[in-house]
Order: C-alpha cells, then structure tokens, then sequence
C-alpha cells in the first residue's frame, strides 16, 4: 500500500528500502517506523521547499531548514550552573551508602538448619 504526503507518493520500495534502518521484534513494527520516518522527512522536504531552502541533497536541505528553524537557548555560564546547583542540591544528591564490616546471621550457633537458613 503506497503513502501519499500533499500529493508526494511514498512507494512501498523506498519503505523496504527504509525499514533495514529501523531494527524491531517484527517485520509490522519495522515497517510502520520506516513508514513513519519516510513521512516525516516527506514533511521536512516540503517545509524546506515552501520556505526556498536549497541544498546538495536531501540530508543537507533537511540540516538547513533545522538550522534556520530551530533556535537553542545559550549555554549558561558557571556561575548559573552554580545557583541552579545551590537552589536543587536535592536533585543532585543519592541516598546514603554504607559499608559494613560483617553480618550478623542471627540463629543458634549448634542449629546447623537454622544457620543455613539464616545465611540464604
């Protein structure tokens, strides 16, 4: 069955093409994700299109409109990381670890049974 994106077909062998990127427990799981993706990068080719972003290939028109599109916030600086450690220092702690020297294996030194039972 062929996928169409805005009038853009999606043949099944560009999908079974796709799918050896996509390892899953089943061949069904592996082909919707190839299905997915393809439909995805149809989008982003659109987009890409739309907006008049040109490119060597596919990979770079989709890497152009991403560079153009999405904005990441600045690195914060030291002194940021800082505060925010000093305000969430909850966040950042792991519970206690201790270290013990012996365990103590409560039963009878002459009960053979209960011993055996108390090491398991």
């Amino acid at each position: 069955m062929d996928i169409t994106v805005n009038g853009v077909e999606i043949s099944d062998a560009a999908i079974h093409t796709e799918m050896q990127h996509h390892p899953a427990p089943s061949p069904e799981i592996a082909n919707y994700s190839a299905r997915l993706a393809l439909v995805a990068k149809e989008l982003l080719l659109q987009e890409a299109a739309r907006l008049g972003i040109t490119g060597a290939d596919e990979d770079a028109r989709i890497a152009a409109l991403f560079d153009r599109e999405i904005t990441a916030p600045e690195l914060p600086d030291e002194a940021s990381c800082q505060r925010f450690f000093q305000t969430h220092r909850q966040q950042f702690r792991s519970g206690d670890q201790y270290e013990v020297s012996h365990i103590l294996c409560a039963a009878p030194p002459d009960d053979i049974e209960a011993r055996a039972e108390a090491r398991r």
